[in-house]
């Protein structure tokens, strides 16, 4: 077999090679296997030993690794068989999903048409390229589209195809029409870019806010009624919905537009089955604001179809995993069932930890998140620590603000337990951390200056007179600053001054 110059992969910081493997489906191991073995190089029997060896092993330590397997072929040559085979992993892994991907079938049917073409076989050529038509307005892939009319006005000035009375004036009309498609789809999405650029800006509220209306008030927003292909239907919703969501905080608002976003995707479900993302997109963003709603029952339906989809999805049954538990948790710590959230996580705190090499590091530090605070309302502050530490440890992760509320929660459970020489030292620390990756924002400036004379005058009477005054400064800032909410949607520091006051749990407190 011929050996091909492939890309080295740098698996010098984690092992490349050992999650690749722990995240392939028993589908696509079968597949590999077949595919290497159906190639009649004896060489490969070498790339499968070294396949099975590294998949039997639940943490990857390279040093124990070789020890083991000192004897094998595989490892005299270790860093280039690793790489070898991670190549050939990719490989498999796109002949295995040719097929379920529609682009790829249309792409294959216009090369196939080309080449029939080149052959002066005409009436075969223009059969698959009519087939890759009905698959590309089938799914409202409007440039794959826009291509093929181009290659059937070609057919028709090579005199080869597509020339019987009407044909050329229709082929003409249906490039205008999806040229038009094309142009109002990539209006949407300039449009969905330039909310994001706004939302991730340094501006003041007040700045973004004046940018949001105008794009609010955009003609592509303002006609509900207009009639738009679905692609822009369901961006058209998203744009809504993240606006109703970051800036005007209409919780109402944005739940209708999610909802309008699933209702697409439940009409279109081979629409839906073949953009997986979109649909698990829409379903994670409808859940998002579902969590607080009084509709119970809602919530429980469309988690248990996210949670569904992983037999359906096979390919995505990690990234499913770890949105239907990031979802589920954020449901418990904000709608405070903590009794469930801790039965939840005795049943999945074990497949958590098995299955985080594998998760997005993002949402991962989301659960850590949701898990610390679930303990601390719990009052096992151990148990809140150690996952605190994990999301303050974590290197792969840049989400600054999860891991800043973490520096702020060590402070409130060392708060708790009396801790004053570990609340003092952590203090230092916080205050630093939060100061060189987000820059102190008033809230976590009020908390800081809570703690900070909280140390210098540890008596009870000062310390309701700090608890007063952190409270009237938060509730000036959350009426000024919309921005800050989401803070409290997951942890209401407000309410824990008020529960220290009444001498009561926070949990006690948020109950009342």
């Amino acid at each position: 077999m011929y050996h091909e110059a492939y890309e080295i992969v740098d698996m010098s910081k984690s092992d490349s090679l050992h999650t690749l493997i722990l995240s392939l489906s028993k589908g696509e191991k079968s597949y590999f296997k077949k595919h290497l073995t159906g190639t009649g190089d004896k060489n490969d029997k070498i790339y499968i030993q070294l396949f099975d060896a590294i998949a039997t092993q639940k943490e990857y330590n390279e040093v124990a690794f070789k020890k083991k397997y000192a004897g094998k072929t595989f490892i005299k040559q270790f860093a280039y068989s690793k790489n070898y085979l991670f190549n050939l992993i990719v490989k498999s892994l796109k002949l295995h999903h040719l097929e379920e991907d529609v682009d790829s079938v249309i792409f294959n049917l216009i090369s196939e048409s080309n080449l029939l073409l080149k052959k002066a076989l005409y009436k075969e050529a223009s059969k698959r390229l009519l087939k890759a038509l009905k698959l590309a307005e089938k799914y409202e892939k409007f440039s794959l589209s826009m291509k093929i009319y181009l290659l059937m006005h070609r057919y028709i000035i090579m005199r080869s195809a597509f020339v019987e009375d009407g044909k050329p004036q229709w082929i003409c009309e249906q490039l205008k029409k999806v040229t038009a498609q094309v142009n109002e789809l990539t209006d949407y999405r300039k449009l969905s870019y330039e909310s994001w650029s706004i939302y991730y800006s340094e501006q003041s509220f007040n700045q973004k806010e004046q940018q949001i209306k105008a794009i609010i008030n955009s003609p592509l927003l303002s006609d509900e009624t207009k009639q738009l292909s679905l692609r822009a239907k369901i961006i058209y919703h998203n744009i809504r919905g993240l606006i109703y969501q970051w800036f005007y905080k209409d919780k109402q608002k944005t739940y209708i537009e999610n909802k309008k976003n699933i209702q697409l995707m439940d009409a279109h479900p081979d629409f839906a089955n073949q953009e997986k993302m979109l649909h698990l997109s829409a379903l994670n963003n409808f859940l998002l604001e579902s969590e607080t709603s009084k509709n119970e029952a809602e919530f429980e339906k469309y988690i248990n179809i996210l949670s569904g989809l992983s037999v359906k999805y096979t390919n995505e049954k990690i990234s499913i995993f770890e949105k239907e538990v990031m979802l589920r948790l954020g449901y418990y710590v904000k709608t405070l069932r903590i009794k469930e959230g801790l039965a939840y996580l005795k049943e999945k705190e074990t497949g958590i930890e098995n299955q985080e090499e594998l998760m997005n590091t993002d949402f991962l530090l989301s659960i850590y998140d949701s898990i610390s605070i679930i303990y601390f309302c719990a009052g096992q502050y151990a148990k809140s620590v150690y996952y605190i530490h994990k999301t303050i440890y974590n290197k792969e992760s840049q989400r600054w603000d999860i891991k800043c509320f973490a520096h702020l929660l060590y402070l409130f459970i060392q708060f708790e337990k009396g801790d004053i020489d570990h609340l003092e030292y952590q203090l230092k620390f916080a205050e630093k951390f939060i100061q060189q990756h987000k820059g102190l924002k008033e809230y976590e400036r009020y908390v800081i200056s809570f703690f900070k004379n909280y140390l210098q005058f540890n008596d009870k009477k000062h310390t309701q007179g700090l608890l007063k005054k952190l409270i009237t400064e938060l509730e000036k800032e959350l009426a000024e600053n919309h921005s800050t909410q989401m803070m409290y949607d997951y942890f209401n520091v407000i309410e824990w001054a008020k529960a220290k006051l009444n001498n009561t749990t926070y949990l006690q407190q948020m109950q009342v």
